[in-house]
């Protein structure tokens, strides 16, 4: 008797270690699964995301360009360009004239 307990709890402990990897195997391939979905829709999220930003880049783009076209005022440049025309210095009084003289 002690025999058949035993042959018993040996087929238990060999179905136990055969089919208990196989449960484990399947809950973590149906956990990929849903992981590799979720990853494909936040992937389509984001690429559909970066188009609205492109599009609005472009929106942007084309009223910039339409409002510099539109505007033609005069540019008036603020620095002293090199054909301006360059004065002497200013004598002061008569220190220059005396100098001269006594030169």
């Amino acid at each position: 008797m002690l025999a058949i307990i035993i042959k018993l709890d040996l087929v238990w402990v060999i179905a136990g270690v055969i089919i208990l990897p196989a449960i484990g195997f399947m809950f973590r391939l149906s956990k990929k699964s849903l992981e590799r979905k979720r990853i494909e829709l936040l992937e389509r999220e984001m690429v559909e995301s970066h188009a609205e930003i492109l599009e609005l880049q472009e929106k942007i783009a084309t009223i910039q360009a339409a409002a510099s076209s539109a505007t033609d005022a005069p540019v008036v440049s603020l620095k002293e360009s090199s054909t301006s025309k360059k004065y002497p210095p200013k004598d002061s009084g008569n220190t220059g004239g005396a100098l001269k003289s006594l030169l």
